[in-house]
């Protein structure tokens, strides 16, 4: 059920934003977007809520802030390593590349990190 309300969201949010983008429209382009992002968000901390209320319940309550700590933390480094690797390595270039290098590198940083916090 809630694939589907996922799913249903995200539809509409794509929805709005080709809208938004085909009549030039701000509005819907904007609504679009919020859709796109707020549906993610939104998931993602009732399954944070989900995940804090499980560990009160069995008293572990410390562990869960340390365990997001831990992951936050990894995803944090990832991110700030990986962002420096790829500044220092295209240095010599244009700015426009540096910066795309930089970011292309953060991101993959995160997804680096956001993958590895299981092993923690």
């Amino acid at each position: 059920m809630y694939s589907l309300l996922f799913l249903v969201l995200v539809m509409f949010g794509a929805r709005f934003l080709y809208l938004g983008v085909q009549h030039r429209r701000r509005s819907r382009i904007y609504l679009g977007a919020c859709f796109l992002i707020g549906t993610p968000a939104f998931f993602g901390l009732m399954s944070l809520w989900g995940e804090f209320l499980w560990f009160e319940n069995l008293g572990y309550q410390s562990r869960f802030w340390k365990l997001i700590s831990a992951q936050v933390l990894s995803v944090t480094l990832g991110a700030v390593i990986a962002g420096t690797f790829g500044f220092v390595l295209s240095i010599k270039t244009g700015a426009h590349l540096r910066t795309l290098v930089t970011l292309a590198s953060a991101i993959g940083g995160v997804i680096w990190g956001a993958t590895n916090t299981e092993t923690l």
